[in-house]
């Protein structure tokens, strides 16, 4: 098998697309398969300085650069892209594409597999940046459509997408993703000197994602002002991640709350930190209304934290038992959960417990073995 992968999420600072890319990269180099990562080069070559030395300038098959002139993609003009410029005869019948970031790239000779990490641009239209739903809604039904098989980040997700498509259930299988095995807890010296070096709090609840409006943000400023108003907690609230789109509200609530000095954005964290940044926290919070999967759940209760999320989509896939779900816009039921993690200490112990195990059921292994056996399904046609 000759396995092309979108190696497109690999550059510049890596989101979960990126991550998820970087391990399935990692586990298939570990065997002897045959992998070629495509990338654009002249972006690469801009960006180098933010690319770990392991994750790309060890792959010793060719970095095929392309410029996806989406007007392009005629089926006359197939052949002038990389996949298939690189396959012999007898290769033809034998390479896939798998396409890690919903679309795909034009091929005559491989089969494609897409991965659809969810479909909240079509769920919610309203509350996407309307020049990304332009594009994912003239792509991604392309992509679909000319896939041989499509893999979902969760069962969730795969309803979604039997929902939106009139596909065969069969055509889409659900391989979940995993955390890093770098999340474990830190030691207190480590800890401390991260914090030290962000200005965090000594005590604080955690939420770690993009700021964009399902993530439900807003919400989550509200329950951390009820907690301070009942309870007088002492924890800071600590927000990691990248501004996404349509934010202004999470800063207007913040303004309107006067919760300006009890309320820390870190903009996007050093890699080798953030563990130490989860490890740190009193709680994680995560009330996001839609997830195509929810790594950080899983970062989290691997780096022993006690995690608090909402009850929508496929979150309760992933926390199972292991944390307090509420609906995610219950404020009081957020409010009353949190506090009790704060303050019962067998609680606390119960959630921590819990939560290593449930995140020792997901690995990147597995999801590599999953994805692989999804390549032979393509290749044989099933």
């Amino acid at each position: 098998m000759k396995i092309y992968i979108d190696g497109q999420p690999l550059i510049g600072n890596k989101t979960g697309i990126g991550y998820y890319t970087q391990n399935l990269v990692e586990s298939y180099l570990k065997t002897n398969l045959d992998v070629i990562i495509i990338t654009n080069q002249i972006l690469n070559r801009k960006r180098t300085d933010t690319l770990a030395e392991n994750e790309v300038s060890h792959i010793n098959n060719k970095l095929f650069p392309y410029k996806v002139l989406r007007k392009l993609m005629l089926p006359t003009l197939f052949y002038k892209y990389p996949i298939d410029a690189n396959l012999n005869k007898e290769e033809r019948g034998n390479a896939v594409y798998h396409a890690t970031n919903f679309i795909t790239l034009p091929t005559k000779y491989a089969k494609q597999v897409i991965t659809i990490h969810d479909l909240a641009f079509m769920k919610f239209p309203e509350v996407v940046d309307e020049s990304i739903y332009k594009y994912m809604m003239k792509w991604v039904p392309y992509s679909i459509s000319r896939a041989d098989q499509i893999i979902a980040d969760s069962i969730h997700t795969k309803r979604d997408i039997l929902a939106f498509f009139d596909i065969p259930e069969d055509k889409v299988n659900v391989v979940y993703l995993a955390a890093d095995n770098r999340f474990q807890k830190r030691s207190i010296e480590d800890i401390h000197l991260v914090k030290s070096k962000y200005k965090l709090p000594e005590k604080y609840i955690l939420y770690v994602g993009t700021l964009e409006p399902k993530k439900n943000l807003v919400t989550l400023i509200e329950v951390y002002y009820q907690l301070k108003k009942r309870y007088a907690i002492e924890e800071k609230l600590v927000i990691v991640g990248a501004k996404g789109w349509k934010f202004d509200s999470i800063f207007e609530k913040i303004q309107q709350l006067e919760l300006q000095d009890n309320i820390c954005f870190t903009g996007y964290i050093d890699d080798e930190d953030v563990p130490s940044i989860y490890s740190g926290a009193s709680i994680f919070a995560f009330p996001s209304t839609y997830e195509g999967f929810g790594i950080p759940l899983l970062e989290a209760m691997q780096c022993e934290v006690p995690v608090v999320a909402s009850n929508a989509s496929c979150i309760p896939e992933v926390v199972g038992e292991a944390g307090l779900l509420f609906d995610p816009y219950d404020i009081d039921g957020w409010v009353e959960g949190m506090h009790n993690i704060l303050t019962k200490e067998a609680l606390r112990a119960e959630l921590i417990h819990k939560g290593l195990q449930q995140a020792s059921q997901f690995s990147w292994e597995k999801t590599a073995k999953e994805t692989l056996a999804v390549y032979e399904k393509a290749l044989k046609g099933d």
